[in-house]
C-alpha cells in the first residue's frame, strides 16, 4: 500500500486563498449552494486556527450572514468556543451578534466559560455580550462559571465593576 504524501500547510492556504478570491463571483451567480458549503467549511477552518488574514479576505467578497447560516454553529460561537479573541473582534465588526445562540442554546459567552478561555469571556462582556442569560440546563452563566475559578473570577469582577459604577 502506497501511501499519498499530505499537502503542505501552505498548499492548503493557498487553496483556501483561492477559493476566497472567488467568491465574490460564487455568491453572484445563484448557483453556488454547493459552493457556500465550501466557503463555510473554510471559514470554519479558518477560525478554529486563528487566521485572521485568510477570514479578512474571504469576508472581503462574502455575504456573511448566508456563509454563517450554512456553518454547524455560528462562527462567533466557534470563534469564542477555541478562544479566538481576533476573529472575535473581525466577526463583531462584520455585524455577528453577540448573542447569537447555536441550536443548542449556546451563546459565544457560555461557549468560552464552558472551554475555560477567560480572556475571551472579558473580551465578550466588554462589547456586549449578555451575561444575564441561562445555559440549555438552566443555570446562571455565573453558576456554569463555578468550576473554572479564573472564568469565575473574570465574571464575578464585571458584576462588581457594574454594580460600583464603573
Amino acid at each position: 500500500m502506497t501511501l499519498r504524501p499530505q499537502p503542505a500547510e501552505d498548499e492548503i492556504v493557498n487553496e483556501f486563498s483561492k477559493l476566497a478570491v472567488n467568491c465574490t463571483d460564487l455568491l453572484s451567480s445563484g448557483k453556488c449552494d454547493d459552493d457556500i458549503k465550501q466557503l463555510a467549511d473554510k471559514m470554519e477552518w479558518f477560525i478554529k486556527n486563528g487566521d485572521v488574514t485568510e477570514l479578512k479576505s474571504l469576508l472581503q467578497c462574502q455575504d456573511f450572514s448566508r456563509i454563517n447560516a450554512t456553518l454547524s454553529r455560528p462562527a462567533l460561537v466557534i470563534a469564542a468556543d477555541y478562544g479566538q479573541d481576533p476573529i472575535i473582534k473581525l466577526l463583531i465588526e462584520r455585524g455577528a451578534n453577540i448573542n447569537e445562540t447555536d441550536r443548542f442554546g449556546v451563546t459565544p459567552l457560555l461557549a468560552a466559560i464552558w472551554e475555560n478561555h477567560p480572556t475571551t469571556v472579558a473580551l465578550l462582556l466588554d462589547i456586549g455580550a449578555d451575561p444575564s442569560l441561562l445555559s440549555p440546563r438552566g443555570l446562571t452563566y455565573v453558576d456554569e462559571a463555578n468550576d473554572n475559578n479564573a472564568v469565575l473570577e473574570m465574571m464575578r469582577n464585571f458584576f462588581r465593576s457594574r454594580s460600583s459604577g464603573f
